[in-house]
């Protein structure tokens, strides 16, 4: 499976950003080349014994970062261009012991985790990040989210976080000894392929799956309409920014 992962840029304030151009990348690849960089490990060391959350948020927009629920389709990353993966990204935030939680989880689980869920790691905050497959029977990622939630029981390990509620929402990079878990049937396509139910949403359709739903909420406009305006603002940032690659990173810490 491919999944768009963005370096950080320079915003026109001078700022490092996230990135927002798309570079796709093999699941593989992310793994065993962008994941092994050493200036990821020495950045994440940096943001946990960094107790400013402020400063740790400088820190983090300097680590790459993958899109596991939506592929951006055309120009860079915003809503209005982005399609579903039909993944969901829920994480766990304030997790004592994530390691051990996550062999919890996953025994609970059984056979399901083997079907369902594409990847498990480490955040750069220590919480734990849980990457699965979207359900039948819910079209949007917060139900997604909220079901997974309730069905086991993820605030016995910490705050389940629930900030992943559109399509562009990216998540930095782990390191390559924290990746906890990974699935290579369900993300090669080899196991049961992943069903079509996660429409895009992010403008406050309640309406599961209901094109007039959305409609409806956008006042009238399609997901692409009313998201122009931020993918034109995300644009104009876009070509007053440099990309960086992963070695240049360090440059900026």
């Amino acid at each position: 499976m491919i999944f768009d992962v963005y370096y950080p840029m320079r915003a026109k304030d001078g700022r490092i950003v996230p990135g927002i151009k798309p570079n796709p990348m093999e699941w593989d690849q992310i793994v065993k080349k962008v994941a092994t960089d050493q200036s990821i490990a020495d950045l994440l060391q940096k943001i946990r014994t960094n107790q400013n959350k402020d400063e740790q948020a400088v820190l983090k927009s300097q680590l790459p970062s993958i899109c596991y629920v939506g592929t951006c389709v055309q120009g860079t990353r915003a809503v209005a261009n982005m399609q579903p993966t039909q993944l969901v990204m829920i994480d766990i935030d304030h997790c004592e012991g994530a390691r051990l939680a996550w062999e919890t989880i996953k025994a609970e689980m059984g056979e399901w985790c083997q079907e369902n869920v594409m990847a498990v790691h480490l955040t750069p905050r220590l919480g734990l990040r849980i990457v699965f497959a979207a359900q039948t029977g819910f079209s949007t990622l917060q139900e997604n989210m909220d079901w997974f939630n309730k069905q086991f029981k993820l605030n016995r390990f910490g705050d389940y976080d629930a900030p992943c509620k559109d399509f562009s929402r990216i998540s930095f990079m782990f390191k390559a000894d924290e990746l906890l878990y990974e699935n290579t049937r369900l993300y090669l396509n080899t196991g049961p392929q992943l069903k079509t139910c996660l429409v895009n949403d992010y403008f406050g359709s309640t309406k599961t799956g209901s094109v007039g739903g959305i409609l409806q909420a956008n006042g009238g406009k399609t997901a692409q309409q009313a998201g122009t305006k931020k993918a034109e603002k995300l644009s104009e940032e876009d070509e007053n920014a440099k990309e960086f690659t992963p070695e240049e990173i360090t440059d900026f810490q």
